[in-house]
């Protein structure tokens, strides 16, 4: 694996595990009474929408 290929691996990891969170934060913002099993199925979503 060269540079730029291991660099484009980064940023993958980055957009998959950072984005979902993000999400959920905003989620968390918009409804504070949402549990956590609501969130954590958005962030598969999120997942599976970017992987």
């Amino acid at each position: 694996m060269n540079l730029s290929e291991s660099l484009i691996f980064c940023v993958i990891i980055l957009v998959v595990f950072v984005a979902p969170q993000l999400l959920i934060m905003k989620l968390r913002k918009k409804c504070p009474q949402c549990n956590s099993s609501n969130t954590r199925i958005t962030g598969k979503h999120t997942q599976i929408r970017n992987g």
